[in-house]
């Protein structure tokens, strides 16, 4: 019978006599030791190689081999079943030193030839080696197994002494070759695990397959001389790609649009850090075969055999895995992660790679993304001032690079033509702002120092063309439409509503579905042509210039036109109701791009017409003014020139910008505008048409802003009686007709006809839409307010607070309506002396208006004034003056420096400088609305006599009475003849009585008082709170003439009024009270 060793098993003492053993037993212990040792030596031994500097180390693993050896020797001297465990265990260490080598990126059997040559084996002789080893060692395994099993199958066959012995002798040899082969295994495979020194550590000698071979042919180029900023993303790159701690793959990809400037980043990185790697090395990579190419002559520069192509490409990945101090940076490998598949090599040995690429797209590859941004515009501003060596201009160069979108290629092609040209900043801005298209001005010129860099044009045209070769037709198209669109922010709502078209329609082009349109919005942000973030999509204001310059005349028409009809849905609100405009404001951006384009191309379809004339009004209303009459006064061109000069639309058209012009305060425009708009109706419809009667109101409103409160009178009558021959007494027009007439008459002091008008208006609303609908909100709020100069605070308030409820329920809780509404009660319970609760509803109306318009709107230049009107009350005199003074850096900025709302803010200010002693202060103030109103005005308008009457006042307390009298006699000239008997001339009265007074004229400010009180009282009644101060000021001047008791009768009827009016605990009334008490103590004291 066969007898069949394990590994390592000797033959048994009865198997062959003992003579026979010893020699044998003795030469295999010194086999076994030396088995043992070898395996010890090459296990430590490659270890101690990397660790422990080489061959120095060779006495630590000599003796740690002999200590192993020992080991083996006991382990072979146990029993049977001992010696098949120490064989089952060989298997398992062998087993795992194979996995441990398939965890690598390329395959044992590719590694072990590299790591060959850190010993210096040639190539030739490492490759041949290895392989021979490997495969002897599995041809030997296979020959045991196969006599293993045979000798299984005859272990009752019975074998000769001899035989036995010739047997034991070949596989006890064998065994400890195998052993042998195993541990040199386990050390190739230990050198190819183990990582190498650090890059900045001179590496072995140049053999065939070393990195030290590659020469400089692909050397990174420098970076450009005028490379500027950057240092937060070379700061991560190092974090990536050197720290021992970040770097976690020892890759990196630098994504962002074409342009921005990855490259030169790249560059630099490499220039800074050349000392961290022996070898740095730049791949072009704009598409897979030119990589291949380039490895190829990587290839070449490592002396690898002249194999098939693809073999030599793996052979220089392998090669680059297994060795480490070299940086790899793939430049522009747009089409992202399938392009490197294959090609990227290992950085576990110590290797990195730096990608640039303009697709965001790596994360299947687990490899970190870096996005490369714009400039800030400081850094844009150094970047220009290098490349054209100019200094003392950064405001101007600041607006250029925001101009240019800080795109670092934009700029550096900007600053060549200014350098070629010797032309400034601000002429260049000039050039690129009045030009139809920048491209021709941005290209003229070449960069002279980066000649071979591609243009803004053909940087984008690149990824474009690629598009067009993967045929992603509906992202180009969708392209084409983003390029009329706000560059800044396009929701992916609006891309989500296409209308119905037809298959000529650009719009039919476009995704029609959700994931047709993500689909798209995939393919263009795989090349960084558009971002996506908060669900609206940007993209660069230069590449839309890119697009459009590409198209023809037709092609531009067609996809500006098909963006009217993409955006009309959003702008159909009532344009009469500047209520139902908040709805449109977020859209308002994309609105004002593609009117921008809709402008040089001179679109005069009705969709695009149509949309011009509703957001010329939204503007308006928003308080983009500029914007607003820039919109009008293009509408109306286009219409003139296209239409005709009778065009019935045109009357809509010059309505629009008149009523733009009005806003600006440009009254005498605004009136020249709204008569040529009514001469057009008259003209197409007759003198009776209610486009007519529409033309008187709007006509109307001028006059009445211009002071000119009679012609604004009769004008209104004119259309009043108009719309009733038209539509009876019942209609919309009629009540709003009734609601200006009353503004009027309000203004005219007449109150009792004012009240009666905007009833009349509410009663038809009411009818017409019920008692909840908003028309029906603003007659209620109206009437309050004439309630409320009637001196009726609580019904005022109720009807304030009702006119609130249905606004609130119309429009929700943040609409500007309700803002309104706030302001109104808020006025009535600062009148009321509820200055807390008149702040807390200033202060939401506040927060109302910011929120839906911004903070510079002239709502909230509103809000921020009636907010320190009532902090000036509460007696926060600087809380106040800081409301005002930025109520008034709105408006300036809004409305220009003379505009009269700026002459509002100036009064305003000066109040409370007054009040605080700042005379020279206030002074400068109200002369300054006094200026202004003059100008707008004339010098015969009601505000100029406002002006005259605080400037008086002002001088009164300076002591310049004489001058003080002056004014205040002019001012009540003016309103007399403004107004005839109005609250104003009872104004004018009281402040120059008060002037006679201080001047000793006590019977002349007795009969001005007189006349004050007379006028109140006619107007307001005598319960009102305006007749109470008429009666406390006359009552100080009979005090002051001795009349005691005339004086007192005064005192008590204002004190009576005041309680009843505002209660005892307000502010006025207790001033009442106190010189009633004042004159009491008089009257009791004994005369002198």
């Amino acid at each position: 019978m066969a007898i069949i060793l394990p590994f390592g098993s000797t033959p048994q003492p009865s198997q062959t006599p003992p003579s026979e053993q010893k020699p044998r037993q003795g030469s295999s212990r010194w086999v076994k030791v030396l088995g043992g040792g070898m395996i010890g030596f090459f296990l430590l031994g490659s270890l101690s190689f990397n660790y422990l500097d080489g061959w120095g180390s060779l006495p630590i693993t000599g003796g740690l081999g002999l200590i192993i050896g020992a080991y083996t020797l006991w382990f072979w001297t146990q029993p049977w079943q001992v010696k098949l465990l120490g064989r089952l265990i060989t298997i398992f260490i062998s087993a795992v030193l194979l996995v441990l080598s398939s965890l690598f990126y390329n395959p044992f059997w590719e590694l072990v030839p590299q790591r060959l040559n850190i010993i210096n084996l040639g190539r030739p002789t490492a490759i041949n080696l290895s392989y021979a080893i490997i495969i002897l060692m599995f041809i030997v395994a296979i020959i045991l197994a196969l006599i293993h099993a045979k000798s299984r199958e005859d272990s009752t066959e019975v074998i000769p002494a001899q035989s036995q012995k010739r047997y034991q002798h070949v596989f006890i040899d064998l065994n400890y070759i195998v052993v042998l082969l195993l541990g040199f295994m386990a050390f190739l495979v230990f050198m190819a695990m183990t990582p190498p020194k650090t890059p900045s550590t001179p590496s072995h000698t140049p053999v065939s397959g070393s990195i030290a071979l590659l020469e400089t042919a692909l050397r990174p180029p420098a970076p450009a001389p005028s490379f500027t900023g950057r240092q937060g993303e070379l700061k991560q790159l190092k974090e990536h790609l050197l720290s021992p701690t970040g770097a976690t793959v020892g890759m990196v990809v630098l994504t962002g649009e074409g342009g921005v400037g990855k490259s030169q980043i790249a560059k630099k990185f490499a220039q800074e850090h050349q000392k961290h790697f022996e070898k740095i090395v730049w791949l072009p990579s704009e598409n897979r075969s030119q990589i291949q190419k380039n490895l190829l002559q990587l290839a070449d520069l490592l002396g690898l055999p002249p194999l098939s192509d693809s073999l030599r490409v793996r052979q220089v990945v392998s090669i680059l895995s297994a060795q480490g101090g070299w940086l790899l940076i793939y430049d522009n490998a747009d089409d992202g992660p399938s392009q490197l598949e294959g090609l990227l090599p290992s950085t576990a040995m110590g290797g990195r790679i730096l990608i640039t690429s303009r697709n965001p797209n790596w994360g299947q590859l687990q490899i970190p993304t870096l996005e490369v941004k714009t400039f800030a515009t400081q850094v844009s501003v150094r970047f220009l001032n290098k490349l054209t060596s100019r200094k003392g201009d950064d405001d101007t160069a600041a607006q250029l690079a925001e101009f240019l979108g800080n795109l670092p290629l934009a700029l550096e092609q900007a600053a060549a033509y200014i350098e070629q040209t010797a032309i400034s900043y601000r002429n260049y801005l000039s050039l690129l702002r009045g030009a139809n298209t920048l491209l021709p001005i941005l290209e003229k010129k070449t960069v002279p120092h980066n000649h071979n860099r591609h243009s803004i044009a053909s940087t984008w045209k690149l990824s474009i063309d690629k598009l067009a070769e993967q045929q992603q037709q509906p992202a180009i198209q969708l392209l084409n439409l983003l390029a009329f669109l706000n560059p800044d922010g396009i929701p992916l709502t609006l891309l989500k509503q296409i209308p119905n078209t037809q298959p000529h329609d650009p719009l039919a082009k476009l995704p029609q579905n959700s994931l047709a349109l993500n689909d798209a919005v995939a393919a263009l942000r795989s090349y960084s042509l558009i971002k996506v973030e908060n669900e609206a999509l940007t993209i660069h204001r230069l590449l839309q210039e890119v697009i459009r310059h590409d198209m023809d005349q037709e092609a531009k028409t067609a996809w500006g036109s098909a963006t009217a009809r993409l955006l009309k849905p959003i702008f159909l609100y009532d344009v009469k109701d500047s209520s139902t405009y908040p709805a449109a404001l977020p859209w308002l951006p994309n609105l004002m791009a593609w009117f921008k384009q809709a402008q040089r191309l001179e679109l005069h379809d009705p969709t695009a017409l149509d949309i011009m004339d509703r957001s010329a009004s939204l503007l308006r209303a928003m308080g983009n003014l500029k914007e607003a009459k820039s919109m009008a006064q293009t509408i109306l061109t286009l219409k003139q020139k296209y239409l005709g000069a009778d065009d019935l639309s045109i009357a809509l058209s010059e309505n629009n910008l008149a009523s733009v012009l009005k806003t600006m305060g440009d009254l005498n425009g605004a009136k020249a505008g709204f008569e040529r708009a009514l001469i057009i109706d008259k003209k197409n419809f007759g003198d009776q048409h209610p486009n007519v009667a529409n033309n008187q109101r709007y006509l109307a409103l001028v006059l009445k802003a211009m002071g000119d409160l009679n012609g604004a009178k009769e004008m209104l009558k004119r259309a009043l009686k108009i719309y009733k021959n038209a539509y009876g007494d019942h209609r919309s027009n009629i009540a709003r007709v009734e609601n200006a007439l009353a503004g009027v008459h309000h203004n005219m002091g007449d109150l009792n006809e004012a009240k009666a008008g905007y009833e009349r208006a509410l009663t038809i609303s009411t009818e017409i839409f019920g008692d909840r609908h908003p028309e029906v909100s603003r007659y209620y709020n109206n009437i309050a307010w004439v309630l409320q100069d009637m001196g009726d605070l609580n019904e005022a308030k109720k009807l304030f607070e009702r006119a609130l409820q249905i606004s609130t329920k119309n429009y929700g809780d943040q609409h500007p309506s309700v803002a309104l509404r706030e302001d109104n009660i808020a006025g009535v319970l600062k009148e009321m002396g509820d200055l807390n609760g008149a702040k807390v509803r200033f202060e939401r109306a506040l927060q109302i208006d910011t929120k839906v318009y911004g903070d510079q709107h002239p709502n909230v230049a509103r809000d921020e004034s009636n907010l320190a009107k009532v902090l000036q009350k509460m007696g926060d005199l600087n809380g106040a003056k800081d409301r005002f003074e930025r109520a008034l850096k709105i408006d300036t900025a809004i409305f220009g420096d003379q505009h009269y709302r700026i002459a509002t803010r100036e009064n305003n200010l000066s109040g409370v400088l007054r009040e605080m002693k700042d005379l020279d202060g206030a002074k400068a103030r109200i002369a300054r609305a006094l200026q202004i109103d003059t100008a707008v005005f004339g010098d015969q308008s009601h505000k100029v006599a406002r002006d005259l009457n605080n400037l008086a006042l002002i001088r009164k307390d300076i002591g310049d009475l004489d001058g003080a009298k002056a004014n205040l006699e002019k001012a009540l000239n003016i309103d007399s003849r403004v107004y005839g008997e109005h609250p104003n001339i009872a104004r004018d009265e009281n402040n120059l009585a008060l002037v006679l007074q201080a001047m000793r004229d006590l019977k002349g400010a007795k009969a001005g008082f007189e006349r004050a009180l007379k006028i109140d009282t006619r107007i307001y009644g005598n319960q009102n709170p305006k007749v109470a101060i008429r009666e406390n000021n006359l009552a100080g001047v009979l005090q002051d003439l001795g009349d005691l008791e005339g004086a007192k009768a005064g005192f008590e009827r204002a004190l009576k009024i005041l309680d009843n009016s505002y209660g005892p605990e307000n502010p006025l009334t207790k001033k009442v009270r106190a010189n009633l008490d004042k004159l009491l103590k008089q009257m009791a004291s004994p005369a002198p």
